[in-house]
């Protein structure tokens, strides 16, 4: 039986989620089984909230396999960036 991955998905902004729903059916096609987990973050969220990801975001990140990405707008990144350096501080590296 193959694993069955956990992998968070920040669908981010502008043709962010689009670009991440093709991803997903892409690796569904391949076979890749895989829960998905939504996560929060990007322009859009930031706009909502004041801030670039959920408060959770890390904790969150350290029981998933893995993360899918999607394009931040220019205005969410560099807050994401710098929460990313603080995930490596922490974690180790980010993908």
């Amino acid at each position: 039986m193959a694993r069955r991955y956990k992998v968070g998905v920040l669908k981010g902004d502008g043709i962010g989620p689009e670009v991440v729903s093709a991803a997903i059916e892409v690796l569904k096609a391949l076979g890749f089984e895989a829960e998905y987990v939504e996560l929060y973050g990007g322009y859009e969220y930031f706009v909502k909230t004041g801030k670039a990801l959920q408060d959770d975001f890390f904790d969150v990140a350290k029981e998933l396999d893995a993360i899918l990405k999607a394009p931040l707008h220019p205005s969410a990144r560099e807050r994401v960036q710098e929460r990313q350096r603080a995930l490596k501080k922490r974690a180790g590296p980010v993908c």
